[in-house]
């Protein structure tokens, strides 16, 4: 070795090859490759690579993409913002007896599945305890499973209450172990998910008081058909390219149950109830069900697929 040399080794030798794979590398030890490789600095190697066309490569991101939002395909009942323990229990029962007569065996809970009264920052009654809604919750989700066996829940601004609480060193996933990882459900850290690749089902950061504003807006950005959660609206439209079908979801949380929303009063639109279901047709059609306790012909939409509930 020749300390202090001008040159770098020739090409296609072992030597040439094992320096420049070495010094390509983001990570490289560039003073200890020089001291290897007889350069007098650092700086004297690379200025010779540099004059020779070679330069080492951007040190990668070791952070993760959040590019890659869990999907499924087929028919699918969405519910969101349950917000356990102030759920409609006899609302929920009707969605869960219309997915089972449809046959469907997978759902989605969009957002907020829990109220996480007892860990929120905006304060709260004592008689809320975690301890009841981790039982109700419990009893609820089992509920679910029996008529619609495998549930994806996202996550939503209440169910991070708790993970915010810990500094958000916890993940959704530690929801599930808190509730005694219930069979049937299993969870993400997106508030997003896609279903039959065209459907993006949503909790958005956004809310509006028009109803179907948000999923409009998102329908625009994402250039596909939204179903959207958090607002607490109920709606159905086209986008306005007329292309995409756009949804405000609605709540499966009982509005009268909601302090904060009736105590006092406000200018937001009254809270509308609401479910989706997804249902696959002749051709690959997806064909959206927006569900009301308000219009919903519970009996006669059992019929429309041609199997009653027993």
């Amino acid at each position: 070795m020749i300390v202090g040399r001008r040159y770098l080794p020739k090409r296609d030798t072992p030597e040439w090859t094992e320096l420049l794979s070495a010094y390509q590398q983001p990570a490289a030890d560039i003073n200890r490759l020089a001291h290897q490789f007889g350069f007098a600095s650092a700086s004297s190697l690379g200025t010779s690579m540099l004059n020779h066309g070679y330069r080492r490569q951007v040190l990668r991101s070791p952070k993760p993409r959040y590019d890659a939002p869990p999907a499924i395909v087929g028919d699918a009942v969405i519910v969101c913002d349950l917000q356990i323990p102030f759920h409609d229990a006899e609302f929920i029962d009707h969605i869960l007896g219309l997915a089972h007569a449809w046959g469907i065996k997978q759902g989605v809970v969009a957002g907020d599945m829990l109220n996480e009264t007892a860990f929120s920052f905006f304060g709260h009654r004592p008689e809320d305890t975690w301890d009841e809604e981790r039982t109700i919750a419990r009893s609820l989700m089992a509920s679910m499973v029996e008529a619609v066996p495998d549930w994806l829940m996202l996550a939503g601004n209440h169910d991070m209450h708790l993970i915010k609480l810990m500094a958000e060193q916890g993940h959704m996933e530690d929801l599930l172990l808190l509730l005694s990882q219930p069979k049937g459900f299993r969870t993400t850290e997106y508030y997003t998910c896609i279903i039959n690749g065209n459907w993006r089902i949503s909790h958005p950061r956004n809310c509006s008081v028009i109803h179907g504003r948000v999923p409009g807006f998102l329908a625009r950005k994402f250039q596909c058909n939204i179903a959207a959660g958090h607002g607490h609206l109920v709606g159905l439209n086209m986008d306005d390219s007329g292309q995409w079908v756009t949804v405000d979801i609605g709540i499966c949380a009982d509005p009268s149950r909601l302090d904060y929303a009736n105590l006092r009063d406000n200018t937001r639109p009254a809270m509308n109830q609401g479910a989706l279901i997804l249902k696959m047709g002749v051709g690959g059609q997806c064909h959206p069900y927006l569900l009301s306790p308000k219009w919903t012909d519970w009996d006669a939409m059992k019929r429309l697929y041609g199997r009653r509930e027993r």
